[in-house]
């Protein structure tokens, strides 16, 4: 978002004006304090949609602003959270909670296309592409195993920070292991099928495929036998 579009510094204006110039946070407190910052009450890195809504604008002081942001990774604080969820409540908006997806399948069956098609705002983790980027290669033109060791190494460090930056988590594998899935902990599993024939890809049969396809398997009755998400994709 431009905050030095006069689009933006005309409704700013129009938000300072109809708060009376006062932080309204600090004015629940019973404290009159001005006002010097106007706040998106739900983010517009995960809510574009609210960008311009004026309902979702409130005036703050610089210290109750930075009480509401992480400012290291702009996420939301529990007091950001708790103006989120009061203002949700109010507007009667369903507040999708933070989200870890694991999307497996064997290679051409879609892994890419469906998160493509569903991350929004939110990250990716995809062992393949990062494996490649360390190659200066592309996803499946060749076989690196330090590279993919390398790859599959910076994942624990990927769960443990991504959802500071983005609700939305995906993470593509084609067929992990049960311990590498209770390590992710994912709240959805994609499966992603193949339809027809598999030999227009080579890369496919570069492996054990009935090996993965037995672990893709696993990961399924896994996901069934602890209520986990599970979604049955085929592009």
């Amino acid at each position: 978002m431009n905050y030095k579009s006069k689009r933006w510094k005309r409704l700013r204006e129009k938000i300072m004006r109809r708060d009376g110039y006062m932080c309204q946070v600090s004015k629940r407190q019973g404290r009159m304090v001005e006002a010097n910052t106007v706040h998106h009450i739900f983010p517009v890195e995960d809510y574009p949609e609210y960008m311009w809504s004026e309902w979702n604008l409130i005036s703050l002081s610089s210290e109750q602003h930075n009480f509401m942001h992480d400012r290291g990774t702009r996420r939301l604080t529990e007091e950001g959270r708790r103006l989120l969820m009061e203002k949700a409540e109010e507007r009667g908006i369903k507040v999708m909670d933070e989200k870890t997806t694991l999307v497996i399948g064997l290679p051409a069956s879609g892994k890419t296309t469906y998160v493509s098609d569903h991350i929004g705002s939110g990250l990716c983790y995809d062992l393949d592409a990062l494996a490649a980027a360390v190659r200066l290669t592309t996803p499946h033109a060749e076989y690196h195993k330090g590279a993919r060791r390398l790859a599959n190494d910076l994942l624990p460090g990927f769960i443990d920070n991504a959802h500071d930056y983005a609700r939305d988590v995906f993470i593509i594998r084609t067929a992990p292991t049960l311990s590498e899935i209770k390590q992710i902990n994912p709240d959805a599993v994609v499966v992603c099928t193949i339809d027809g024939d598999r030999e227009g890809r080579g890369d496919v049969m570069d492996f054990d495929v009935d090996a993965k396809i037995r672990r893709i398997d696993r990961a399924a009755r896994w996901a069934e036998e602890n209520s986990v998400e599970i979604i049955f994709y085929s592009k």
